[in-house]
C-alpha cells in the first residue's frame, strides 16, 4: 500500500520483480487516491474503513491471506490490518512507519513531535490544499526525494493528477 502523497505508481518498479519472484503482486490506489473512489467527508477516511477496504481487497482477489507491504500512510493501514484482521495477513513488510503503539509513545516526546510536524499540518484547514497545489507538489516531487530524479516527469504528472483531484480529502 502506497504512502502520501502517492498512488499505485509508487510500486511501479517492485511489481515486475515481485511477479518474477512468483508473487501475485497488486498495488491498489488507496481510497481517495488516483483512480479509487473519493467519498466526500473526512469520516469516509477513518482508519477502520481503510482497513476494511484492504481486508475486502484480499477477499476480492480470491485469497484468504496475503503478504502485505505498506509504506508511509499505507504502512499505517497495513499495521492495523495485521492487528485487527490477522487472519488476512500471512506476512507483513512495513516501510518507514513504526508499530502504532511505538509511534504513540514517540509522539509524547518533543523530538518525535518535531519530526512528525507534517501529520498535524495536514489536519489544518486550507493550508494543506494550498501546499498541495499542482505547482508545489511538482516541486516537492522533483527536489525533496533522497535521490534527485527519483521521479521522472511522466510519474510526477501522474502523481499530480492523482493527488491533485480536489474531490479527495
Amino acid at each position: 500500500m502506497h504512502g502520501f502523497p502517492e498512488c499505485w505508481l509508487s510500486w511501479r518498479y517492485q511489481l515486475p520483480a515481485l511477479a518474477a519472484a512468483g508473487f501475485r503482486a497488486v498495488a491498489p490506489d488507496l481510497r481517495g487516491y488516483g483512480g479509487s473512489d473519493k467519498p466526500s467527508g473526512v469520516a469516509a477516511y477513518r482508519i477502520e474503513l481503510l482497513v476494511r477496504d484492504a481486508s475486502e481487497l484480499v477477499a476480492a482477489l480470491g485469497r484468504d491471506r496475503a503478504d502485505v507491504v505498506g509504506h508511509d500512510f499505507g504502512a499505517h493501514i497495513a499495521w492495523h490490518l495485521a492487528m485487527w484482521h490477522p487472519q488476512r495477513v500471512r506476512r507483513l513488510a512495513i516501510l518507514n512507519v513504526p508499530h502504532p503503539a511505538r509511534m504513540w509513545r514517540g509522539l509524547r516526546t518533543l523530538r518525535q513531535l518535531r519530526k512528525s510536524w507534517y501529520m498535524f499540518f495536514f489536519q489544518l484547514p486550507l493550508l494543506p490544499e494550498w501546499f498541495m497545489s499542482p505547482r508545489r507538489l511538482r516541486s516537492a516531487l522533483r527536489y525533496t526525494p533522497a535521490r534527485r530524479g527519483a521521479y521522472d516527469e511522466a510519474v510526477i504528472e501522474a502523481i499530480v493528477a492523482a493527488v491533485g483531484d480536489r474531490t479527495a480529502p
